[in-house]
């Protein structure tokens, strides 16, 4: 008799350990899954940050070719008058701004 049941033990035990290993299992091939999916993500992020990274090198070739002196020059080419009279209406149109802004 002691020897049946030491057989129905290691039976039981078996199980339990059969069940942990497809339990174990199960969760292997749900985090492979994961993982090709976060892969996936991973790399439609790369490719997308190397867009945005040549985009970015191309905006500022194009920012470094843009002649910001032009105003400069404009404002140099008044006389005297002119730049008084440009003051006057700016003074102007600021004022109106600023009375929109406050009502």
């Amino acid at each position: 008799m002691p020897e049946v049941s030491k057989y129905e033990i290691l039976l039981n035990e078996l199980q339990t350990l059969e069940a942990q290993v497809l339990k174990f299992r199960a969760g292997y091939y749900e985090n492979t899954e994961k993982v090709k999916a976060l892969e996936e993500m991973l790399l439609t992020t790369k490719k997308e940050n190397e867009s945005l990274l040549e985009k970015i090198a191309l905006y500022e070739e194009q920012n470094q070719s843009f002649d910001f002196g032009h105003e400069e020059k404009i404002l140099s080419s008044l006389d005297i008058r002119e730049k008084e009279e440009l003051k006057v209406k700016l003074q102007f149109m600021i004022g109106k701004i600023e009375n929109y802004l406050s009502s």
